[in-house]
């Protein structure tokens, strides 16, 4: 590297540090001069929390969490703290815990005394990728607020995610410090892939959080304009210093996004690596959708494949209808509007209704099928669960034509 390559080189990562710390300084200022309310804290110590499901046990101060509870693959463990709390003067909540493993989903919940309905419950997600401390900025939970009954965390997913140590949680108002640890917190917090994905990725945690994005070229802007301002004084900057300064912004951007590469990439080899394609399948996130179609294919549908309308609440396509009508081919599906065409169907035809979907009644004394308020016709209920009802229509010949007090799917 000659002298003139690394001198740009200083002066590009000069000028990047410092347009950070003007902007860190910057941020600093405005959470000091926004919020000059009360900064108190309130910290609940882990050994004070109470395994309300699962198995626990107090090591010092922490809070052990060594089993779960309930069936299947995806089990709980609640840890509960009942202390009446103001949580209107406490505008941040950091949990300090072990990191959560790829097989652990984690949460806080809180019970409101005031909530007017329902049981009062609320939560908020927790990031698995944070070892030590995640800090949260509550603000943004429009749930956060009033007078608190209970507070906690609780824990779904596999034992082999075990033990969890929670060492307590802090709760504390508006401070610099904690303003900083929630920005951090929400630019490395792994947002676990999901259907939407492939056409966006939030760049922070939580919706509505400030995104690093326009910081970084907010930063990139100030480094340029301080190595403008060393020209301007007669320092010899070398032209590429300002492309390297950039460069050294976007470096770092990509960084946060390699983040969340290696930590889906941790997630899906801990849930699908070595693993059969029915393994696979009922560990993934449609795990429910994937169950259901096995139960109708063995118990619902015939062996050869069968003409079957799905029915959902939608007018074209989403991924619940997309991702049941992929689970049950090779039947000869319709998955298009809520309520299938005008006279297309007939006799020996199956109907999928996945709940809710609204105007479909049918009346089981009379095995009549009725959608839309049209004429009922001739069906009977093949399968019934809590995702939806199957039903197959039978010969048409007579179909009444009275209306039919029937009973609406839920």
């Amino acid at each position: 590297m000659n002298d003139i390559s690394a001198k740009a080189l200083v002066y590009a990562l000069v000028a990047v540090v410092a347009g950070a710390m003007v902007l860190s300084l910057s941020l600093l200022v405005y959470q000091w001069l926004a919020y000059t309310g009360d900064t108190g804290a309130l910290f609940l110590p882990g050994k004070d929390f109470r395994a309300v499901m699962g198995q626990a046990r107090v090591d010092g101060g922490r809070q052990i969490v060594t089993g779960l509870a309930g069936q299947g693959p995806r089990r709980q463990a609640v840890l509960s703290h009942a202390q009446q709390i103001d949580a209107d003067t406490y505008r941040y909540v950091t949990v300090d815990s072990s990191r959560f493993f790829p097989g652990v989903d984690a949460a806080l919940f809180w019970r409101k005394l005031d909530a007017g309905q329902g049981d009062g419950l609320f939560s908020q997600a927790l990031p698995g990728n944070v070892a030590g401390r995640i800090t949260l900025d509550m603000s943004l939970n429009p749930a956060w607020g009033g007078q608190l009954s209970e507070l906690g965390v609780v824990l779904v997913g596999d034992t082999d995610a075990l033990p969890v140590a929670l060492a307590g949680i802090n709760l504390q108002g508006p401070a610099g410090d904690s303003a900083a640890r929630s920005l951090l917190t929400q630019w490395t917090g792994f947002r676990r892939f999901d259907q939407a994905t492939v056409n966006r990725l939030p760049a922070t945690f939580s919706p509505g959080a400030i995104s690093p994005v326009p910081l970084a070229a907010l930063c990139a802007a100030i480094a340029l304009l301080l190595l403008a301002l060393g020209r301007a004084a007669g320092k010899v900057v070398p032209r590429y210093a300002s492309l390297l300064a950039v460069l050294f912004v976007w470096l770092v951007l990509d960084l946060f996004w390699q983040r969340q590469l290696s930590d889906q990439l941790a997630l899906s080899q801990y849930l699908f690596q070595g693993r059969s394609m029915a393994e696979r399948h009922a560990r993934d996130i449609d795990s429910g959708l994937y169950e259901y179609a096995a139960q109708l294919k063995q118990r619902g549908l015939p062996a050869s494949p069968a003409r079957l309308f799905i029915l959902h609440d939608s007018l074209g396509q989403n991924y619940q209808r997309l991702k049941m009508q992929y689970y049950l081919l090779p039947h000869n599906i319709y998955n298009l509007d809520s309520l299938p065409p005008e006279g297309a169907v007939r006799e020996g035809d199956y109907i999928l209704a996945l709940q809710p979907l609204p105007g479909v009644e049918y009346h089981a004394g009379r095995s009549l099928l009725r959608w839309g308020g049209g004429v009922p016709v001739p069906a009977t209920l093949e399968h019934s669960h809590p995702l939806g009802k199957l039903f197959r229509i039978g010969a048409g010949s007579r179909v009444p034509a009275a209306p039919v007090s029937g009973e609406r799917l839920p």
